[in-house]
């Protein structure tokens, strides 16, 4: 009969890690998409839902534990070190790594079972965990060691757990919670496997890795991560262009979409060809249906401006075929800014160079605001 509440103890371990997992991606899902609505640039916004969602977990199988059962205890402290571990390998920020590490422990003093002594094993060893973000590519190779850092910390986990309830708590209590914990980590990663392998495959088959489909140009996502990326680097904060098609939608309307679809292509290629040719570092995107961006790194307004300029009379040098044989001329409107030392993040620099954008367009259109500063056409 002890066997089966053993067994039975392991297994609600499992079922609640797979729960919890799985809240985990709908959540991380649903911030992406809000992102990607909101065109919000900001890292720390987009992992604030998981970060409130794994402390609020914490939480509450703390409270849950205080009137628990010894039984049921055993699972509540068991799935608090598989959520705690998980997180680490989760969150994408150490800030965020920090924030529910001080929560754990937090939580974990109130047991009495974390003392000043143990507090930096405890840190340690959960920052042995979030190191796995460094050295992504060798466990790629290796995927034991994916598996051998969190089992030595289960280990002293359920040492010092032991430690803490002798008497009440058996060693046969103690290797059978160890093995519940293995259980559930087990299966954690090998749900986690399972959704990245998922996602790679919808990814591959929807052409939406790094790259639009239509164009061939680095997409939304793309541009989101690198921007993020150059915005971190204080010696090489970029420049921004971001510009679209002017009188797009009357173009669908006139020549149908076939012959958007095909300004579209022609625009980004030449574009892509021409940037390329200027500097290997400067990309281009499609951020929106007739909407773009080129990022370039290390870059004077000077520069910016002079490329801009030499953007704008590329456009209105384009033609562009109809099936029909006529011939299409199309303009675009610009916003140009450099990141500024008070800018809080990339959304910052982007919406400043989306509101010139949007200046140039009240302008006329056919027009680049740089700065703020309408040029001359």
């Amino acid at each position: 009969m002890i066997w089966i509440d053993y067994f039975r103890e392991m297994f609600f371990v499992v079922i609640g890690t797979l729960g919890f997992a799985t809240v985990n991606t709908q959540i991380a899902l649903g911030t992406q998409r809000q992102v990607r609505v909101r065109r919000d640039l900001n890292l720390t916004r987009q992992v604030i839902p998981q970060i409130v969602y794994v402390c609020i977990v914490l939480v509450l199988l703390r409270v849950l534990e205080i009137n628990a059962s010894m039984s049921q205890s055993w699972i509540l402290l068991n799935l608090q070190l598989v959520v705690l571990l998980s997180a680490s390998m989760i969150v994408e920020t150490f800030g965020s790594f920090l924030l529910i590490q001080v929560v754990g422990a937090l939580l974990f003093a109130t047991t009495n079972a974390l003392t000043l002594k143990i507090v930096p094993f405890y840190f340690l060893s959960f920052l042995l965990i979030y190191s796995m973000h460094w050295y992504g590519e060798v466990l790629n190779r290796h995927p034991s060691l994916l598996i051998l850092p969190p089992m030595i910390v289960g280990a002293i986990y359920w040492t010092v757990i032991g430690m803490y309830y002798q008497p009440r708590a058996t060693v046969m209590q103690i290797v059978v919670n160890y093995v519940g914990f293995v259980w559930a980590y087990l299966a954690f990663v090998d749900y986690d496997q399972y959704q990245q392998k998922d996602q790679r495959i919808v990814a591959k088959l929807t052409r939406e890795v790094q790259y639009d489909a239509l164009t061939q140009a680095r997409n939304w996502g793309t541009f989101q991560s690198d921007l993020n990326d150059n915005f971190a680097r204080q010696t090489e904060r970029p420049a921004l262009i971001v510009f679209d098609i002017d009188y797009f939608k009357s173009i669908n309307d006139t020549y149908g979409h076939l012959t958007g679809n095909q300004v579209l292509i022609t625009l980004s290629g030449q574009m892509m060809q021409f940037l390329q040719s200027k500097n290997t570092d400067y990309q281009f995107y499609r951020t929106g249906g007739e909407e773009f961006a080129i990022i370039m790194p290390d870059t004077t307004i000077e520069q910016a401006t002079a490329v801009v300029k030499a953007c704008q009379q590329l456009v209105r040098q384009m033609v562009i075929l109809t099936s029909k044989g006529d011939a299409v001329h199309i303009t675009c409107s610009f916003g140009v800014t450099l990141a500024q030392a008070t800018d809080p993040n990339p959304t910052a620099q982007f919406k400043r160079a989306d509101h010139y954008l949007y200046q140039a367009k009240r302008e006329g259109r056919d027009c680049t605001s740089v700065e703020g500063t309408v040029l001359a056409a």
